[in-house]
C-alpha cells in the first residue's frame, strides 16, 4: 500500500466497518478512546461512533483516577486545551506532563513560548523543565 490522505484511510476504515457490521449488527463494532483526549475531542470521537458508524460502544481502557472527582464534582478537566494555551499562569503538581499526557504537555510548552508563567511543584526532574 502506497501513501495516502486520511480522507481516503477514514473512508477505506469506514467501508471495512460497514461491510463487517451488515454481517453481524452495528454493535458488533466498538470505539475506544485513550484517556489522553481531551473532553472535546472525546465527545467528537462518540459522535463518530453514533452517527458514522450507527454504535454506541464507547469506552476507555483508563483504569486512573485522577482525583478531580473529588475537588470538582467530575473526573474531568473544566478548562479546555485552548484555554489552556492562553492563561497566564500554568501550575503542574507532581506530573510529569510530558509523559502522562503529552497533547497537554505540549499545550503547556507552546503557552509559556506566548509568555505564559509556569510553575511546576515536583520532587522529581521531568520532561517539562
Amino acid at each position: 500500500m502506497g501513501e495516502t490522505t486520511f480522507g481516503q484511510a477514514m473512508i477505506y476504515a469506514n467501508k471495512g466497518l460497514q461491510s463487517i457490521q451488515s454481517q453481524y449488527g452495528n454493535d458488533c463494532v466498538a470505539v475506544a478512546v485513550s484517556d489522553r483526549y481531551t473532553n472535546e475531542e472525546a465527545y467528537l470521537i462518540k459522535e463518530y461512533a453514533n452517527k458514522a458508524l450507527g454504535t454506541s460502544r464507547v469506552f476507555s481502557f483508563a483504569r486512573t483516577d485522577s482525583g478531580l472527582a473529588d475537588v470538582l464534582g467530575r473526573d474531568a478537566s473544566t478548562a479546555t486545551l485552548d484555554e489552556l494555551e492562553t492563561t497566564e499562569l500554568i501550575v503542574v503538581i507532581a506530573s510529569d506532563l510530558m509523559e502522562s499526557h503529552a497533547v497537554a504537555g505540549m499545550r503547556v510548552r507552546r503557552a509559556v513560548d506566548r509568555g505564559a508563567k509556569l510553575l511546576i511543584l515536583s520532587d522529581g526532574d521531568s520532561l517539562l523543565d
